[in-house]
């Protein structure tokens, strides 16, 4: 069995503290808009992942797992700009929706604070490759509902939930959609995304990974050879450090804890920091002891 359907199947069976929220308000800062790094990949409980292409200025490119590019604002709750598959392609335009629609007139969530609302029209067109444009317009009316301590696949964390309601021209509710971010990963680790008459789909984030593209051979491979021992013989909380002295990287891998599935795998959550410059990068993943090596979920 190849090593991505044994992490599908180990994810559905891991401890039951996993994926659990508690109904906690801490106490958050109300954070910025997050940063996106060219090079960073997220990986996902659901098998997919997406990386980042290009960062110019405001705008974030990126593909994913089934080729699509697209690319967007940093505020993950707008949809993509401009997008592009196989068989299809289109793109957005957002505008506030103030006055009436808007409970406080904020043309953004950002930075967050609880009961913090921005409400949007959505005008969109799309079509398949080879057929016309087909145009589109949904509302939406966003909230940011406040901080929980949340608990997920790779850890314990202050989180932020936010949540927007989509809605069609005749104002009827078509789609929820919600996220928990947590400014000390840089991104959401949680999304559920209720369409009306569809099952609800929850996507865990599983592990980031910093951009090797970028890095110096000897810088990757000093990385590599830390992660590997610092998850096999590192007690959690014991970081294995590196530094490659000829580009000046360096770095540091430490466990975050330990657990055994009920399928007889060892598993480890971890966070990875790589410093280049006045750059640092902190990425937080699961591991899993696989065939004598501790991996992450394969990109397919």
């Amino acid at each position: 069995m190849g090593r991505i359907v044994i992490l599908l199947l180990l994810i559905a069976v891991l401890p039951g503290c996993i994926g659990g929220i508690q109904g906690v308000r801490p106490d958050l800062q109300g954070p910025d808009l997050p940063l996106y790094v060219k090079g960073t990949t997220y990986l996902y409980s659901n098998g997919g992942w997406e990386r980042v292409t290009e960062v110019r200025g405001g705008e974030v490119f990126w593909v994913n797992h089934r080729g699509k590019i697209y690319r967007g604002s940093r505020d993950f709750i707008l949809p993509a700009s401009s997008w592009k598959t196989r068989k299809r392609e289109g793109r957005r335009s957002f505008s506030p929706l103030p006055g009436v629609f808007g409970k406080d007139g904020s043309d953004s969530l950002w930075p967050l604070y609880p009961g913090r609302s921005f409400n949007f029209l959505e005008k969109g067109r799309w079509r398949e490759l080879d057929g016309p444009e087909r145009p589109y317009y949904r509302y939406w009316f966003c909230r940011v509902i406040g901080g929980e301590r949340i608990s997920v696949l790779i850890g314990d964390f202050n989180a932020w939930k936010i949540e927007c309601k989509r809605f069609n021209r005749r104002y009827r509710l078509r789609e929820i959609r919600t996220w928990y971010y947590v400014p000390e990963v840089g991104h959401y680790v949680v999304f559920i995304r209720n369409v009306k008459r569809k099952p609800e789909r929850r996507v865990e984030l599983l592990a980031v990974l910093p951009p090797r593209d970028s890095l110096p051979q000897q810088a990757v491979r000093l990385m590599d050879d830390s992660f590997q021992r610092a998850l096999e013989f590192n007690r959690s909380g014991v970081p294995v450090r590196w530094a490659d002295p000829d580009s000046g990287v360096s770095g540091e891998v430490v466990s975050l804890g330990t657990f055994r599935t009920k399928g007889g795998l060892y598993c480890r959550r971890y966070r990875q920091t790589v410093t280049s410059g006045d750059i640092k990068g902190r990425y937080y993943g699961l591991a899993c002891r696989i065939d004598g090596k501790w991996i992450v979920p394969q990109i397919r």
